[in-house]
């Protein structure tokens, strides 16, 4: 299997497109040809996975702005504006699908995708793999109206799968913002 980053305590790989009817795999990691680690691993459709900005797999969320900035407490986003996220997971795409090798074109996920932001569903207006990145998939969106201020829950579905649960966007509503002069009624 391709190899996309080798790291103490982590392999990330991209799992062979060969394996698309397949319900289960065998993995195996070699070291120097030696096997050091083996499993069963659960092939399916679709398990979209949210990058966040510390790598962790939770909290905020890999997110860049209408403004190109990272989305994050100092930049939260207003409801209505377009937001890109960066998720893994899409599975099959209208592109070539070939084992280990780079998105070239407009791959677009052959699923449906859909972005929630504390159960609202956001407006999607485009997803398509990152030309040179294979299994990267970036999703632009629009953020919901109805949100109230600071960090919100954000999750991913492809197909009916769900991403992790614990990734959240930074919000800004200006409906929202109690001012003092409404706490004193003036």
């Amino acid at each position: 299997v391709p190899l996309l980053s080798v790291q103490s305590g982590q392999i990330e790989i991209q799992i062979p497109y060969e394996l698309v009817h397949a319900n289960t795999a065998e993995l195996m990691v070699l070291k120097a040809g030696m096997p050091i680690a083996g499993t069963s691993i659960t092939i399916a459709d679709a398990a979209p996975g949210i990058f966040t900005l510390d790598g962790s797999g939770a909290g905020n969320a890999l997110l860049l702005s209408d403004d190109g900035d990272f989305n994050d407490s100092t930049n939260p986003a207003e409801p209505g504006s377009l937001l890109t996220l960066f998720v893994t997971g899409e599975g099959l795409t209208n592109g070539a699908n070939q084992t280990g090798v780079a998105v070239t074109g407009n791959s677009s996920p052959q699923q449906v995708v859909n972005v929630y932001v504390e159960g609202s569903q956001a407006s999607v207006l485009a997803a398509q793999e990152l030309t040179g990145n294979e299994g990267i998939l970036a999703i632009l969106f629009s953020l919901p109206d109805s949100l109230a201020n600071g960090q919100r829950k954000l999750r991913v579905t492809v197909a009916g799968a769900v991403s992790q649960a614990n990734t959240t966007v930074f919000v800004r509503n200006p409906k929202t913002i109690t001012s003092r002069y409404q706490i004193l009624g003036k």
